[in-house]
Protein backbone atom coordinates (compact mmCIF):
# COMPACT_ATOMS: atom_id res chain seq x y z
CA UNK A 1 0.00 0.00 0.00
CA UNK A 2 1.23 3.47 -0.79
CA UNK A 3 -1.56 5.59 0.68
CA UNK A 4 -4.14 5.47 3.48
CA UNK A 5 -6.94 5.69 0.91
CA UNK A 6 -6.02 2.16 -0.25
CA UNK A 7 -6.75 0.69 3.18
CA UNK A 8 -10.12 -0.66 4.23
CA UNK A 9 -9.10 -1.33 7.85
CA UNK A 10 -11.25 0.81 10.18
CA UNK A 11 -8.61 0.62 12.91
CA UNK A 12 -5.96 2.10 10.58
CA UNK A 13 -8.23 5.05 9.77
CA UNK A 14 -8.96 5.55 13.49
CA UNK A 15 -5.24 5.54 14.30
CA UNK A 16 -4.69 8.14 11.61
CA UNK A 17 -7.44 10.39 13.07
CA UNK A 18 -6.05 10.09 16.61
CA UNK A 19 -2.46 10.75 15.56
CA UNK A 20 -3.62 13.71 13.48
CA UNK A 21 -5.26 15.23 16.59
CA UNK A 22 -1.86 15.03 18.30
CA UNK A 23 -0.26 16.81 15.33
CA UNK A 24 1.80 13.82 14.26
CA UNK A 25 3.08 14.61 10.76
CA UNK A 26 1.34 12.79 7.90
CA UNK A 27 4.55 11.04 6.80
CA UNK A 28 5.10 9.59 10.29
CA UNK A 29 1.42 8.63 10.65
CA UNK A 30 1.62 6.69 7.39
CA UNK A 31 4.86 5.00 8.46
CA UNK A 32 3.19 3.76 11.65
CA UNK A 33 -0.02 2.66 9.94
CA UNK A 34 1.77 0.99 7.06
CA UNK A 35 3.64 -1.30 9.48
CA UNK A 36 0.64 -2.15 11.67
CA UNK A 37 -2.44 -2.22 9.43
CA UNK A 38 -4.44 -5.43 9.43
CA UNK A 39 -4.92 -4.99 5.69
CA UNK A 40 -1.34 -6.16 5.18
CA UNK A 41 -2.58 -9.66 6.03
CA UNK A 42 -5.97 -9.37 4.33
CA UNK A 43 -4.97 -8.90 0.70
CA UNK A 44 -6.35 -11.45 -1.78
CA UNK A 45 -4.50 -14.75 -2.12
CA UNK A 46 -2.12 -14.64 -5.07
CA UNK A 47 -3.01 -17.91 -6.81
CA UNK A 48 -1.34 -17.31 -10.18
CA UNK A 49 -0.12 -14.67 -12.65
CA UNK A 50 -3.50 -14.11 -14.33
CA UNK A 51 -5.72 -11.06 -13.88
CA UNK A 52 -6.43 -10.29 -10.22
CA UNK A 53 -3.89 -13.00 -9.32
CA UNK A 54 -6.48 -15.65 -10.11
CA UNK A 55 -8.39 -14.66 -6.96
CA UNK A 56 -11.54 -13.35 -8.62
CA UNK A 57 -13.01 -12.41 -11.98
CA UNK A 58 -14.53 -9.37 -10.28
CA UNK A 59 -12.87 -6.54 -8.38
CA UNK A 60 -10.97 -7.61 -5.23
CA UNK A 61 -11.95 -5.78 -2.03
CA UNK A 62 -8.33 -4.74 -1.53
CA UNK A 63 -5.62 -4.01 -4.04
CA UNK A 64 -3.19 -6.73 -5.06
CA UNK A 65 0.49 -6.63 -4.34
CA UNK A 66 2.30 -5.64 -7.53
CA UNK A 67 4.46 -8.78 -7.24
CA UNK A 68 1.58 -11.22 -7.89
CA UNK A 69 2.84 -12.05 -11.40
CA UNK A 70 5.95 -13.75 -9.98
CA UNK A 71 5.06 -14.42 -6.33
CA UNK A 72 2.04 -16.69 -6.37
CA UNK A 73 1.08 -20.25 -5.53
CA UNK A 74 1.39 -21.55 -9.11
CA UNK A 75 5.02 -20.38 -9.35
CA UNK A 76 5.84 -21.85 -5.92
CA UNK A 77 4.36 -25.28 -6.61
CA UNK A 78 6.98 -26.01 -9.26
CA UNK A 79 9.90 -24.52 -7.28
CA UNK A 80 11.59 -26.99 -4.92
CA UNK A 81 13.21 -24.08 -3.03
CA UNK A 82 9.98 -22.10 -2.50
CA UNK A 83 8.31 -21.28 0.81
CA UNK A 84 5.42 -23.50 -0.30
CA UNK A 85 7.80 -26.45 -0.74
CA UNK A 86 9.48 -25.69 2.61
CA UNK A 87 6.17 -25.91 4.47
CA UNK A 88 5.03 -28.93 2.49
CA UNK A 89 8.28 -30.70 3.52
CA UNK A 90 7.85 -29.62 7.17
CA UNK A 91 4.32 -30.98 7.27
CA UNK A 92 5.47 -34.29 5.77
CA UNK A 93 8.36 -34.43 8.28
CA UNK A 94 6.00 -33.89 11.20
CA UNK A 95 3.50 -36.47 9.91
CA UNK A 96 6.21 -39.11 9.65
CA UNK A 97 7.86 -38.34 13.01
CA UNK A 98 6.48 -39.58 16.32
CA UNK A 99 9.13 -37.42 18.01
CA UNK A 100 7.74 -34.23 16.46
CA UNK A 101 4.13 -35.19 17.05
CA UNK A 102 4.28 -36.70 20.52
CA UNK A 103 7.70 -35.93 21.95
CA UNK A 104 8.28 -33.96 25.12
CA UNK A 105 9.22 -30.30 24.64
CA UNK A 106 12.38 -28.87 26.21
CA UNK A 107 13.40 -25.22 25.72
CA UNK A 108 17.17 -24.99 25.17
CA UNK A 109 17.88 -21.35 24.24
CA UNK A 110 15.33 -18.56 24.59
CA UNK A 111 17.14 -15.35 23.75
CA UNK A 112 15.84 -12.43 21.72
CA UNK A 113 17.84 -13.58 18.69
CA UNK A 114 18.05 -17.38 18.97
CA UNK A 115 15.31 -19.75 20.05
CA UNK A 116 16.10 -23.46 20.29
CA UNK A 117 14.11 -26.39 21.57
CA UNK A 118 14.28 -30.15 21.63
CA UNK A 119 11.56 -32.75 21.19
CA UNK A 120 12.32 -36.09 22.85
CA UNK A 121 10.48 -39.40 22.67
CA UNK A 122 12.15 -42.37 24.33
CA UNK A 123 15.72 -42.42 22.94
CA UNK A 124 15.03 -40.21 19.89
CA UNK A 125 15.46 -36.44 19.76
CA UNK A 126 15.00 -33.64 17.24
CA UNK A 127 16.33 -30.15 17.89
CA UNK A 128 14.94 -27.03 16.22
CA UNK A 129 17.07 -23.86 16.18
CA UNK A 130 15.70 -20.52 14.93
CA UNK A 131 17.43 -17.19 14.32
CA UNK A 132 14.92 -14.33 14.60
CA UNK A 133 17.19 -11.54 13.38
CA UNK A 134 18.91 -9.87 10.45
CA UNK A 135 22.31 -10.90 11.84
CA UNK A 136 24.17 -14.20 11.90
CA UNK A 137 24.05 -15.94 15.27
CA UNK A 138 25.82 -18.71 17.13
CA UNK A 139 24.22 -21.40 19.23
CA UNK A 140 25.41 -24.28 21.37
CA UNK A 141 23.27 -26.91 19.61
CA UNK A 142 24.65 -29.67 17.44
CA UNK A 143 23.49 -32.72 15.53
CA UNK A 144 23.02 -34.10 12.05
CA UNK A 145 21.36 -31.55 9.78
CA UNK A 146 17.89 -32.74 8.74
CA UNK A 147 16.60 -29.49 7.24
CA UNK A 148 17.49 -25.83 6.83
CA UNK A 149 15.93 -22.97 4.93
CA UNK A 150 19.45 -22.18 3.63
CA UNK A 151 21.30 -24.40 1.16
CA UNK A 152 23.74 -26.27 3.42
CA UNK A 153 24.86 -29.83 4.04
CA UNK A 154 25.87 -29.62 7.70
CA UNK A 155 25.52 -27.39 10.74
CA UNK A 156 28.50 -25.83 12.52
CA UNK A 157 26.60 -23.85 15.18
CA UNK A 158 26.31 -20.67 13.09
CA UNK A 159 22.89 -19.56 11.95
CA UNK A 160 22.42 -17.24 9.00
CA UNK A 161 19.92 -14.35 9.30
CA UNK A 162 16.37 -15.69 9.72
CA UNK A 163 17.60 -19.27 9.42
CA UNK A 164 15.67 -22.27 10.72
CA UNK A 165 17.60 -25.51 11.31
CA UNK A 166 16.29 -28.94 12.27
CA UNK A 167 18.85 -31.33 13.74
CA UNK A 168 18.60 -35.05 14.40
Amino acid sequence: FTDLSQLDDVESHNVDRVLKKFFVPKKLRWKIIRRTSRDNARTPVQWDATANAGFTTGKPWLGLNSNYEFINLASQESDGDSIYSWYKDLIAMRRSSDVLRRGDFEALETGAQVFAYRRRLEDKTITVVLNFSDDAAHCAQSGALLKSNYPRRDFDGTLQPWEAVILG
